[in-house]
Parts: structure tokens; C-alpha cells; sequence
């Protein structure tokens, strides 16, 4: 029997401190786009999530940086999730 792992996309707010994930798409308009784009989180870059609350910003590793986003900038990035 072989077992295969589904990925589920969701956005990066529900995500816990810790994790890595692969960003799969961001679901704002063309100024969160950009924005994001700009801190290098764009669709099949891994981030990890080092902390971050509900209704707070969130600090994530990008590569070598850690970028702070707040809350709503991060509703809108979608990410896949094992």
C-alpha cells in the first residue's frame, strides 16, 4: 500500500513558529504583490516562520534575512502546508 502526503494550501497567518514552508502564490493586489516581491517572498521560495501571533506581525527567515510582515500582508501570502 502506498501512502501519499497531500499538500493543502492555506495562508502563512496559520502557520506555527517553526515551520518551513514553500510560498505558493499571494492572493493581494498589485501593491502587496509588489511589496512582497520586493522582501524576496514570491511563489516557490521556502520561509520559515521564527514568530508570530494572530492579529501581530510575523517574523519570517527569507533565505539569509528575516523580514517583519504585518498581519494583513500575511493573510495574503498562501503557502504550502504537509
Amino acid at each position: 500500500m502506498r501512502l501519499s502526503m497531500q499538500q493543502s494550501t492555506v495562508p502563512l497567518s496559520v502557520v506555527s513558529s517553526g515551520e518551513r514552508v514553500k510560498v505558493s502564490g499571494i492572493a493581494g493586489g498589485a501593491n502587496a504583490r509588489k511589496k512582497l516581491l520586493d522582501l524576496g517572498i514570491r511563489p516557490g521560495e521556502m520561509i520559515e516562520v521564527i514568530s508570530g501571533h494572530k492579529n501581530h506581525p510575523f517574523l519570517v527567515r527569507v533565505g539569509d534575512s528575516r523580514v517583519m510582515i504585518g498581519w494583513g500582508m500575511v493573510e495574503k501570502v498562501l503557502v504550502d502546508q504537509n
